[in-house]
């Protein structure tokens, strides 16, 4: 079983994410990451949604890891969005990892919880996360 943070939100740009998270998250993105120029435009992330609802769930994707709104998710977008969800403590990276290996064989959208959900006051920049 993966660890698990401590109980309660911490601070995600204070989260470490595991090597083996890690493997999976670059795994991802180079998957959407078709042309290979380090960011996901909105074509690429709807051919990685099969499961009927490419629109909506792209959307909602650009909803929750675009927070510069450039219309493209970035690297460290991406890596980031990922510390928000491991800083919830609501997940094992065991849990998160299963959730991924769906997506890239199914196609189907993993809806996690963050720390900083959209509407949040709270605003971190992924940059200086990294």
């Amino acid at each position: 079983m993966g660890a698990l943070i401590s109980k309660g939100p911490k601070d995600p740009t204070k989260v470490k994410l595991s090597s083996n998270l890690m493997k999976k998250i670059d795994e991802v993105f180079a998957r959407m990451d078709k042309d290979g120029s380090k960011e996901v435009d909105t074509a690429e992330a709807a051919n990685m949604f099969t499961k009927g609802f490419g629109a909506i769930a792209t959307k909602k994707f650009f909803d929750d890891i675009d927070k510069d709104g450039d219309k493209n998710i970035q690297y460290d977008e991406f890596v980031f969005y990922f510390k928000r969800v491991m800083a919830t403590g609501a997940y094992s990276d065991k849990d998160v990892i299963e959730e991924l290996d769906g997506l890239l064989t199914t196609g189907e959208v993993c809806g996690f919880q963050t720390v900083d959900e959209p509407g949040s006051t709270k605003k971190v920049n992924p940059k200086k996360a990294m």
